[in-house]
């Protein structure tokens, strides 16, 4: 697939996060590993007039998961060897054999290391979603009862407004 990226070489640093670089090589195989997962075809005229756009997205994606591992990080939560391990165990008694185990990663154009990293980061993010909301409690109060004492913090005219014109216009294009 010809990407934007493509002509920077894949140890060209595209973007600095809180010192750690995304190279144009990450943010291609990530590009080509969600096209896979939802079925988009990279090669389509949709998708090479649209490669700019879903770049930018990815990139996004890219930057806000560099954040979240760092704050795990921060936190001191690691994931061990042996954790990763379990869950790849998992997705292997899933799929039953190596053959399917095979098809599963080229579907995804994902590597082994590519999957133990997703697992590893999956595994970070869930404890640290752990760690910050440990202390969070909720109460017995009627949300609706709640929402009608803070309606006016919900009310947001002109988002709405914007959003129903812009829907409006999708509407008329096709």
């Amino acid at each position: 697939a010809a990407f934007l990226f493509a002509g920077c070489g894949g140890d060209k640093v595209v973007a600095v996060v809180n010192g750690e670089n995304i190279t144009a090589d990450e943010v291609n195989t990530r590009l080509e590993q969600i096209a896979a997962m939802y079925g988009y075809d990279l090669e389509s005229q949709e998708s090479k007039e649209r490669i700019g756009q879903l770049e930018q997205q990815v990139m996004e994606y890219l930057i806000e998961e560099k954040v979240i591992l760092q704050s795990a990080r921060e936190k001191n939560i690691s994931v061990s060897d042996d954790a990763i391990a379990v869950e790849m165990k998992k997705i292997k008694e899933q799929l039953q054999d190596e053959d399917k185990y095979q098809e599963f990663l080229e579907a995804r154009k994902f590597t082994e290391d590519n999957l133990k990293s997703f697992i590893a980061n999956q595994l970070m993010l869930d404890q640290l979603i752990d760690e910050v909301t440990r202390e969070i409690t909720t109460s017995d109060r009627d949300p609706k009862a709640y929402y009608e004492e803070f309606k006016s913090e919900f009310y947001q005219p002109e988002k709405i407004k914007a959003r129903i014109n812009n829907l409006r216009r999708q509407i008329e294009i096709t």
